[in-house]
């Protein structure tokens, strides 16, 4: 079994898009102590990667649509190839990549809450043919 071992699951009201531009970048990765090389890249769907220098293993982005937003899973598997000064280096990763991961959740969640309307593009409040979709739908603060 590896050192660390952390699966995580987490619902965010965004377009995968979105999150797959913020949370498959590798620099965002490295600014937690994670040094990545990819080699899968699954475009809107996530990224897998492998762990060097501290760490050797794998970590993994997965995007999977859910209702109104995405349920982001994240996966990490590794052993420690460097000593470090935390005494549980699991937990440590652990928090390190949920709060990463629970920025963005607070950052989207509070743009548009689960089941909300998304917000016009242009502001307006409804479309000239006065139909209403997921992305023209007024806001309570329309």
């Amino acid at each position: 079994m590896s050192a660390i071992d952390i699966s995580d699951e987490t619902f965010i009201v965004a377009p995968a898009a979105l999150l797959q531009r913020e949370l498959c970048d590798e620099a965002s990765w490295r600014s937690l102590g994670l040094s990545l090389t990819c080699y899968e890249d699954r475009g809107v769907k996530g990224k897998r990667w492998r762990l060097v220098d501290n760490l050797r293993g794998t970590a993994e982005v997965w995007l999977e649509p859910a209702g109104d937003g995405v349920t982001v899973h994240v996966y990490v598997q590794a052993d420690l190839t460097k000593p470090r000064r935390w005494s549980d280096p699991q937990k440590a990763y652990s928090h390190r990549i949920k709060r990463r991961v629970l920025d963005l959740k607070r950052h989207y969640d509070l743009q548009r809450p689960a089941g909300m309307p998304a917000v016009p593009p242009d502001g307006d409040d409804a479309p000239e043919d006065g139909k209403l979709t997921a992305t023209n739908v007024p806001t309570k603060e329309s």
